[in-house]
């Protein structure tokens, strides 16, 4: 993606953090920060299982922007890890903006669902996303979510569609200071 002329294009006036994935060929995840924003890009020594994640702190704010992406293919014990993730940053930050793909169909009932959304309610999170994001021919999907620990915050979400991005729709969220945060998981061109 990062190659792709569009995409160098529209995303000038950005800066680009991004974490691409080691453990198999191709893809990763990536934030989008306007250019006068000042931030830092955090390490988290924390074990998450199989999810990937990417945290970048706004400077001179107790606000904390974290990119997920959860494989379909993880464990729903991997969710006990995301939370205890989690449950650490809470304690540190004031704000936090959680942004990602995390393969967890809210639209439906089951087992993961459930204890997906307990962990939200547990650490006060509320998932901000309405409407599906993720769209094959026949099934649509909510896939993709956006958490904040403070609804007051939010000026407006909405999404847009490219083609580089397979399925999923590109979400963007805008937040109370003065800037927008744009996330998608990525895919590597072969080239």
């Amino acid at each position: 993606m990062y190659n792709n002329n569009i995409f160098k294009s529209g995303m000038k006036n950005y800066q680009i953090i991004r974490k691409d994935r080691v453990q198999k060929c191709g893809g990763g995840i990536i934030i989008f920060v306007k250019n006068n924003i000042k931030y830092e890009t955090l390490d988290f020594d924390l074990n998450c299982g199989i999810i990937e994640s990417l945290f970048i702190k706004l400077k001179n704010k107790n606000t904390i922007i974290g990119c997920f992406y959860r494989p379909p293919n993880s464990l729903i014990n991997d969710l006990d890890l995301f939370e205890n993730y989690l449950t650490n940053i809470i304690l540190k930050f004031e704000k936090i903006i959680i942004l990602g793909d995390f393969n967890i169909n809210i639209n439906i009932s089951g087992n993961i669902q459930s204890k997906y959304l307990n962990i939200l309610n547990n650490l006060s999170l509320n998932q901000i996303i309405s409407g599906n994001t993720h769209h094959l021919e026949y099934s649509e999907s909510l896939i993709d979510h956006i958490l904040v620990s403070n609804n007051d915050n939010v000026i407006n979400t909405g999404k847009c569609s490219f083609l580089w991005i397979s399925n999923n729709l590109l979400w963007y969220y805008l937040y109370n200071l003065w800037f927008v945060i744009y996330w998608s998981k990525f895919k590597k061109n072969k080239n």
